[in-house]
């Protein structure tokens, strides 16, 4: 025969019993069930209003809840994750709180409010990763005192017509400055963009990018052509490494970003592909809250910069004393009779040859340190023993 299991429902019944025989007082009886006379009582009184049933388990939930979230607020809480399904609950809040003008529920409360509604699906936590800052990146401290460029990764839209898109951001406030989608990714489509957005928005002080075509080239002090058009500017430059592009986090966060809710899926064409790219541009920029910027928007941070690019691009300048060459077709200069071979990315640039006491000349592009010529020596230029520009920061370069 099996054990017995006794409930709580059964043990009140019991103790009911017990009391309505009259044999022990309350007290006692309290004792002997292991409760206190208050609870005894509290039974007691739902036994006499309501009879056995009342011996249940009641909800504890409160009758009214003072502080619970009005549902015209949620509803616009609702509406805004439905319109922009990939802002989460914190971007949503500081929306509520800017544009709407009403007291928004905290964070984790409109989280349990749009799980509820099935527009939060859970995912996977991804593992952090650890990033690695080499000589000469550093974040910045303003606007405008480094920019990012990089392309997104191409695709096709629905008409099957590839799509590039060329992105510029500012690395401080995470303002877009530009999203295009360029012809080809090479020196005239991306250098003819640059210098449209160094006319209408300014100059920063250095551009950071990674190797590859256009932004890097394997001479030259794997200076590209674009990167010395910007070096002919006063803008200098700043190189990742290879392979690592979370030296680029930022950029390539909004990059996730900007996929999500242009590219997936495509637009038709690349005409209507650009249109979604203006239109999340203006929203990025001016709608949407960024949590590292305390939920402020990218254009309630940034600020245009003090210098444009008037007129055509400037050659390099040097003082008098100083002997010149420019640098032809093939990245060749003359010099007393030998051809110096400096780079094809330097082409209609004009060098600097600084005299030193020991009979050398130093190479220069504007203040940017090439090399050496030895006239002792029969050889080409010397270059220094550099760094690579993926620990080189070129705005910071040799005092002229």
């Amino acid at each position: 025969m099996a054990w017995r299991e006794w409930t709580p429902m059964d043990e009140r019944i019991r103790f009911m019993v017990e009391y309505e025989r009259g044999v022990e007082m309350m007290s006692r009886l309290c004792r002997k069930y292991g409760i206190s006379r208050q609870t005894g009582y509290k039974w007691l009184g739902r036994y006499k209003e309501e009879g056995f049933e009342g011996l249940r388990d009641r909800s504890r939930r409160p009758g009214s809840t003072p502080h619970k979230t009005p549902a015209a607020v949620e509803e616009l809480l609702v509406d805004e994750r439905r319109r922009h399904p990939s802002w989460g609950p914190k971007k949503l809040v500081a929306v509520l709180r800017k544009e709407h003008g009403v007291r928004p529920p905290s964070p984790s409360t409109a989280g349990e409010i749009l799980k509820r509604r099935g527009l939060i699906q859970p995912r996977p936590r991804r593992r952090a990763s650890v990033h690695c800052w080499p000589g000469g990146l550093k974040e910045a401290a303003w606007p405008n005192e480094v920019w990012s460029a990089d392309f997104k990764g191409w695709f096709r839209t629905k008409d099957r017509s590839k799509c590039q898109p060329l992105t510029i951001s500012d690395h401080y406030s995470r303002y877009v400055l530009c999203c295009e989608a360029v012809k080809r990714p090479d020196y005239s489509s991306v250098a003819e963009v640059f210098e449209r957005i160094f006319r209408q928005v300014g100059l920063p002080d250095r551009i950071r990018v990674d190797n590859g075509t256009p932004f890097g080239c394997p001479e030259a002090g794997q200076l590209s052509r674009l990167a010395v058009d910007w070096l002919r500017v006063g803008v200098g430059v700043e190189y990742i490494q290879p392979g690592h592009p979370e030296q680029n986090g930022r950029h390539e966060r909004m990059h996730l970003t900007l996929k999500r809710e242009t590219s997936d899926p495509p637009a038709e064409s690349l005409k209507s592909q650009q249109k979604r790219f203006d239109l999340w541009l203006d929203e990025f920029n001016h709608r949407r809250p960024h949590e590292a910027l305390g939920q402020a928007s990218p254009a309630e941070i940034w600020r245009e910069p003090e210098r444009k690019l008037d007129g055509p691009i400037p050659d390099f300048e040097y003082p008098s004393y100083w002997e010149t060459r420019r640098v032809g077709k093939r990245g060749i200069i003359s010099w007393q009779g030998r051809l110096i071979v400096i780079g094809r990315s330097f082409y209609d640039s004009t060098l600097g040859l600084r005299p030193t006491p020991e009979g050398k000349w130093l190479v220069y592009a504007g203040s940017y340190y090439l090399g050496m010529i030895d006239d002792q020596v029969m050889g080409g230029l010397i270059r220094p023993p550099m760094t690579t520009p993926k620990q080189q920061n070129l705005s910071t370069m040799c005092p002229v």
